[in-house]
């Protein structure tokens, strides 16, 4: 008995100690400004004041600080994903570890009546526009379903939802998937991107810019991106991707406008992004909610309207050759930017170019085509 109290005190010390050095290694050590695995902001040390007091967001301040800066959070992190991954798991945070080394994401946000309902919506843009293209991107699960462990690839199919693929880019791909898409993003590659502008300029009947006249510049060989950081895996389980840009001569005599705050971007890339929490931002900086793409010179180019999600980011710069470019991301657009748009007459093509993944979860794209079409 006397045995036991001296290992429960001793248990209780070390634990104690223990509890205390961790929290004071955090407070010592110098704050991180972000996280490149999360791909956010950090919290910082909240400063107190009697109306913070009051309301109690100093304390959730020191709480949400001590979440994110906590010491030897990464380190913790790991070694539970690597229990979990010894013990056989083919998923962690519902990214799918696929045979080729590729992280594919288990939808599990699917309403196949918000799916219904963007498809529905979109197809109305071919009833206002001649000219109207709908492609729904691919997803990772997709791009990767071969390569999925033969235990889930059955699971993610059936969780995975219903929406019109663009089939004819899925079969372009199938032979070398992990070439169009990222492996530790959900995002496809600039290849991947050139290969859907082969088929929007093939279904639009113009000619495609060669790849011969692009210019193929590697910014990142460091890429860790959305579905790496949702998987908490250890970074020394993944490879890391190459982000390469095709430039164009073209890139240079393009003007980047945001027509929301009425400022001129720096160009339909932005380096600095490459130095952040999210790398995939280095095209056009992001998402915005609506911007323009023009030619700095006056000769007159056909007008595309793009309604896209992220996946767009990456296509832009090849359609940029050919178009004067409006491109509104309705998740983050309000109702005023769909009457700066109509009517579509004022467009010569319309491009509504979304992943399955957003189409079956975000109603933001029926609102706002609705919105456009006055119904």
């Amino acid at each position: 008995m006397k045995k036991d109290k001296i290992s429960d005190a001793t248990l209780t010390i070390v634990f104690s100690a223990l509890i205390i050095f961790i929290s004071a290694a955090t407070i010592i050590k110098k704050p991180q400004d972000l996280s490149l695995s999360e791909g956010r902001e950090l919290a910082k040390f909240p400063s107190a004041s009697v109306e913070s007091l009051k309301s109690g967001e100093y304390f959730d301040g020191i709480r949400n600080f001590y979440s994110d800066q906590l010491a030897f959070k990464s380190r913790f992190a790991d070694l539970y994903a690597s229990a979990r991954l010894a013990l056989g798991a083919l998923e962690l945070n519902g990214m799918v570890i696929c045979q080729n080394g590729a992280l594919a994401a288990r939808q599990k946000n699917v309403d196949p009546e918000i799916s219904k309902k963007n498809l529905a919506a979109a197809r109305k843009l071919t009833d206002l526009s001649s000219s109207a293209i709908l492609f729904v991107v691919p997803d990772s699960a997709d791009a990767f379903f071969n390569f999925l462990p033969p235990l889930l690839s059955k699971a993610v199919a059936e969780k995975h939802g219903s929406g019109e693929l663009d089939l004819q880019f899925l079969k372009k791909i199938s032979s070398a998937p992990e070439k169009y898409y990222y492996k530790t993003d959900h995002h496809w590659t600039s290849d991947g991107a050139y290969q859907a502008y082969l088929l929007i300029c093939k279904r639009l009947g113009i000619e495609p810019a060669s790849i011969g006249s692009f210019e193929t510049e590697s910014v990142t060989k460091s890429f860790l991106g959305s579905t790496y950081r949702r998987s908490a895996l250890p970074a020394s389980f993944v490879t890391p991707d190459e982000i390469i840009l095709y430039r164009h001569p073209s890139e240079h005599t393009l003007r980047v406008t945001d027509l929301v705050s009425n400022t001129e971007l720096g160009g339909i890339y932005d380096l600095d992004e490459l130095s952040g929490a999210d790398p995939y931002r280095v095209f056009l900086g992001g998402n915005h909610a609506h911007i323009s793409i023009s030619a700095k010179s006056e000769n007159k180019r056909p007008k595309m309207l793009v309604i896209k999600d992220s996946f767009a980011n990456s296509l832009i710069p090849f359609l940029a050759i050919h178009f004067d470019l409006e491109v509104v991301d309705p998740r983050y657009a309000d109702s005023s930017v769909a009457k700066k748009i109509s009517p579509l007459s004022y467009f010569d093509s319309v491009l509504f170019i979304c992943s399955r993944d957003t189409v079956s979860s975000n109603s933001s794209y029926a609102f706002f085509i609705n919105s456009i079409a006055g119904t």
